[in-house]
Parts: C-alpha cells; structure tokens; sequence
C-alpha cells in the first residue's frame, strides 16, 4: 500500500506535539474553528500565486527571480507543501517560509526548520540546486537561514522515520509531560491532555486537572425557522433574506452549526463555505423532529469506527455501558426534581435513588428498560411539583408525544429534539457513529448513540429548560397552538424556546469529575471525546456527568 503524501506541516505539527500530529493527521480532526480562520487570512496575501516556477534545465546561473504560493511533492520522499515563497539567486532556489510570531533567540524554531528542511529536500529531490533555506518571522523582518549540511540532513532524515512511525501507530501518543505548548495548541480541547492523564489514572492522587480550553466556545449555534428564507453567503459571513425583505447577517467566526427548520433554501456557495470551516448544518421539520444533517466529509480515520462497531457486537459490554448510562439519568432526574420541587415527595426521591441503583445489577437490556420506565414514570409523575404556574392549561399529567399533546409536552420534546442534534453533532466530531448505540435500538434514521449518551443530560438541560420557561412567564398560553389533538409552539415562542436553551447551554457547572467550571455545551464535546477514547481503549472506564 503506498503511503498518503504528507503534508509539511504535518512534520512542524509533530515537532510540536505528536499527538497533535496524530490527531489533525490520522484522526483528521480541526482545531479551533477561529485560530483557522485567522490563520487562512493572515496566509491570504502570499496564497495568491505570483511568478512562475522554472524547470531544474532552465535555470542558469544568471537565473534571479522569486514565485510565490508554488505547490510541489516528492513521491520517493512521500512528501508534499505549497511553498510561500521561492527565491532563485545565481542559480540556486531557496525556500522562504513565511511567519508572523517572533524568532528564538538564535536559529529557528525546531518545528519550523522540520519545516523548511523538508521544503528544500523536495526541490532537491526534483532537481533543483538547493543549499539553505529560510524562515520570515514577523511577516519578513527577521529572516533567519539553515543551511543544508550532512548533520542537520541526518536529523531530519530521523525525525522523517518517527514522524512515519506514529503515523502508522493504532493509538495515538500520551499527552506530553510537560505541558508549556497546551494552552497555545488550537487542537486542546479536542486533545483533553489533563483529562486524558487524570482518567487514564483513575485520578489516583485525588487531584483536578487544569483547563486549558475555554469554558465557553466563542461561536454558537444559529437558528434559522423563518418560512421561505433564503440563507446565502456575504462576504466572511451569511445573510438570511425573509419574505417580508429582513435580513440577518452573521459572520462564519461566530457560527458553530446551522439548524433550519422547516421550508428555508440554503445556495450552493453558502453551503460549501459551511463545510469548507466544518460547520454542519441541521435540518429539522417545522414541528422539531431532527431529520438529520449535512456535515464535511466523514473523518478519515475508521478506528473509532471500528472499535464501536466491535464493542457493540458484545451484549456484554453493551450492557456494561446502557447500565451505567441509565443509572446516571435516573440519578440526574432524581437532582433535578429535588432542587427545583416545592416539597419534594420523600416517595419519589427514595424510588428514584432505589432505580438508580437497580440499574447498576441490572442482567438484561430488558430488565433495564423495565426499570429506567418505571423510574421514568414516577419522575414524571411529580413534575407537576415543580410548576409555580398552576392551572389547567400548563397541568402535567405525564410525558406524551407524537404529537405533544399538551404545552409542557411539547416543550420537552423540542427540547429532546434539539438536545439529540447537538449530541449528534459532538459524537459525529469525535469520529463515532451516532446512529449506532448500545441502549438504544439502531433503527433507520435515529441517532441512537446520540440518544443514549443525551440519557443523562436530558433532566439538567432539556426538562430545565422546558419548566424555566413556564416558571419565569416567558412563554404564555397565547404562545401555542392546539390542532388536530396535539401542541405546537408559534414561530415567536420559539425564538424565545432557542433564546432560553442556548443560555443554559452556555451557563457554567462544576464538571462531577473534574472539578472546573465547564458549560453545558463544552461538556457535550468533552463527554463525547471521552467516550471515543473508552471505546479505543485509551481510557479504562467512561467518566459519565452525575449531578448531586
């Protein structure tokens, strides 16, 4: 099999961090959707293609000129790279590569003469008088040269063996030691170095890890349900033209999903930007129900894949996982309802903590299904507690869909729906399958793994969210509409549902295991990685949210 031609910045990548090579290389993961897009601006000026390249016979020793943004690749060597720029003086060509950040204070950074090494032995490989080669700092007002001598050609030569050899690793390498370059890395809140260490410890010394990544992701979520929109690309960003002639704009840096609901066209150009920055778009019916979504094509690496797809051939670890899945919802529903209910009934919480622990001996599927619906049952069962709004039109009298039939009825289940999305998405971006789980039945269409990993989520975020609304007079009976026996929220209700869901998705909790302030947003990403990482055996056990 003939290896991928690597890319050169794949070797300045594992210079930096090995396993930040694995992961944006093998795992083809993104980092930080905005370090990227700043990166592609500050590279836009010496992008663009100036000058031309000659042959190795054309050039002579009078030969003087420079080209920019020239691609190459060496097979023998399995390398490739887009060169900045390209000097030619007296007939020898030299790789200029271009950086914004400051130099050492001699020589050049270990990752950046990877680098320009690797340039200048793929013009040499091509037939090209090659003898040093240099790097700009600060935009070219420092350039600092290498020149290509026996010893630094040996280095790199070894470094080319390990870079190849990680390459072809089932696992990817340990978090680094010393952790001075984790807090700059775009890849750290895909990578979780200090939860990766703690876990893999089982947090023997009892200690929280720091965070490295923020709390709360600078772009959001973006809500599109007016009927007949038209969404297209302006400039950085996208413009939502309505019938009526408003227009909403919002740039790509603030933007993390798209979600349309209902009838709205989405252009072709608009479209491809999306994908192009790793944006998925979500598409929903007018009523909620998640139909699916267009994302960037499937991650490269199949392992992940693969190790699910293995574990969930096995009744016996499948059982292991839907156990303490449903143990931890039931726990989670027990928190919720003792916080939030005026006198709370003793029965409940006590039937509630009893399920939570049968779950854990639970021998079957079967038997645990039995118990999470019967726990189910008696936590709806006293939702009505928690209302302060009484009265029949938002009474309770338990859970129904398809169609809701009642207001709060159909706040839960847009809330499920929505909160099914986002798990999708984070279980899609940790390179798993969302629609294959361990609890939940794979059927056609349904996101089941998204559905089992939400299990513990769904009180602390969806069923919040639902009786925040209610409790605190945003939504009013005027907000909905009753038709043909079920419940429906209106167009304006639902700007204020997405309002109110997307700042209890960003408000901040002291993660159960942990110990930092993390939102519930970045939790949903963390938890997913995580559970990708159980699944690969890098991780002993899967670290699951259980809120006191």
């Amino acid at each position: 099999m003939t290896a991928s031609l690597l890319p050169v910045s794949m070797l300045s990548a594992w210079v930096y961090c090995p396993r930040q090579f694995y992961l944006q290389w093998v795992l083809a993961e993104k980092g930080d959707t905005a370090a990227l897009e700043l990166g592609r601006r500050e590279h836009a000026e010496v992008d663009q293609p100036q000058g031309i390249l000659p042959s190795p016979a054309e050039i002579t020793h009078s030969s003087d000129f420079e080209a920019t943004s020239i691609s190459l690749s060496s097979e023998r060597l399995g390398l490739t790279t887009r060169f900045d720029t390209l000097r030619c003086r007296g007939g020898k060509v030299i790789p200029v590569e271009q950086k914004h950040g400051k130099p050492p204070p001699r020589g050049l950074w270990p990752s950046d003469q990877a680098q320009v090494l690797a340039q200048a032995l793929i013009l040499r490989n091509e037939g090209y008088q090659v003898e040093e080669a240099i790097v700009a700092y600060q935009a070219g007002e420092n350039e600092r040269k290498i020149s290509l001598n026996e010893t630094v050609l040996n280095e790199f030569q070894k470094l080319l063996a390990s870079v190849r050899e990680t390459e072809l690793a089932d696992m990817p390498p340990e978090p680094l030691e010393q952790r001075k370059h984790c807090p700059k890395c775009s890849m750290v809140g895909l990578c979780l170095p200090e939860e990766q260490t703690d876990l893999s410890s089982m947090m023997v010394d009892g200690e929280s890890p720091n965070r490295f990544f923020p709390a709360r992701p600078d772009s959001s979520p973006f809500y599109v349900q007016a009927q007949g929109a038209y969404i297209g690309k302006k400039g950085d960003g996208l413009e939502v033209r309505e019938k009526n002639g408003e227009k909403t704009q919002i740039r790509f840096l603030d933007i993390s999903q798209l979600s349309i609901f209902g009838n709205a066209t989405l252009s072709q150009p608009a479209l491809t930007s999306l994908l192009g920055r790793n944006i998925p778009i979500c598409h929903f019916s007018y009523g909620g129900w998640f139909y699916g979504m267009t994302a960037p094509i499937s991650r490269a690496n199949a392992l992940v894949r693969q190790h699910q797809y293995q574990a969930c051939l096995s009744d016996e670890f499948a059982l292991k996982v839907a156990r303490e899945l449903v143990s931890r919802k039931i726990w989670n529903s027990r928190s919720f309802y003792r916080r939030n209910a005026e006198g709370a009934s003793v029965e409940i919480l006590e039937s509630l903590k009893t399920a939570s622990q049968q779950a854990l001996t639970s021998t079957s599927l079967e038997q645990l299904r039995g118990i999470e619906g019967s726990a189910s049952k008696k936590y709806f069962s006293g939702l009505n507690d928690i209302l302060k709004r009484h009265g029949e039109f938002f009474a309770f009298h338990g859970r129904n869909r398809r169609p809701p039939r009642d207001p709060m009825n159909a706040l839960l289940s847009l809330a499920y729906s929505v909160l099914a999305k986002d798990w999708t998405i984070a279980l899609a971006s940790a390179g798993l399958d969302p629609f294959l789980g361990f609890y939940h039945q794979s059927r056609f269409g349904r996101p089941s793994l998204a559905l089992d990993l939400m299990e513990e989520f769904r009180p602390i975020i969806a069923d919040s969210v639902a009786f925040l609304l209610i409790n605190n007079n945003v939504l009013n009976p005027n907000d909905f509409l009753a038709r043909g026996g079920g419940v429906t929220l209106l167009p304006d209700a639902r700007k204020k549902f997405f309002q109110s869901y997307e700042r209890r998705m960003a408000q901040l909790f002291k993660h159960p295991v942990f110990g930092y302030q993390i939102s519930m947003r970045r939790a949903l990403e963390v938890q997913a990685r995580l559970f990708s990482r159980y699944l690969s055996d890098e991780l002993p056990e899967y670290a699951g949210v259980r809120l006191e």
